[in-house]
């Protein structure tokens, strides 16, 4: 008979990710950043920041008022956050069309 490991066979990934996240801020917490390491890190957070004002400015300029608001808006939800937009937006848009469908199936189930 084979022994059963300590451990579980399966690991979900919302438990993997939370490990992982709190291996990594452990072992920042240990480590002295550089000079040059934190330049990197403040360059880095200055060209997320460009890009969050460019998307910013980008959904002001959709044409039209009420989707470029809702868009403003779920940007501005999600912390000028590219990643938590893209899927908030999509969690949006999928709420949308479950709305208009009738009998609440849409075509992508079909």
């Amino acid at each position: 008979m084979v022994a059963q490991p300590p451990y579980p066979s399966y690991l979900p990934s919302r438990t993997f990710i939370a490990a992982l996240t709190d291996i990594a801020q452990e072992a920042g917490k240990r480590l002295q950043p550089s000079e040059e390491a934190e330049q990197k890190a403040k360059e880095t957070e200055e060209a997320l920041g460009r890009a969050a004002a460019e998307l910013e400015r980008s959904l002001a300029a959709i044409p039209n008022e009420k989707l470029s608001e809702a868009l403003l808006a779920i940007f501005r939800s999600t912390g000028n956050n590219a990643e938590r937009f893209q899927h908030a937006v999509e969690e949006w848009y999928d709420d949308a069309i479950e709305r208009a469908s009738p009998a609440g199936t849409s075509a992508r189930f079909t």
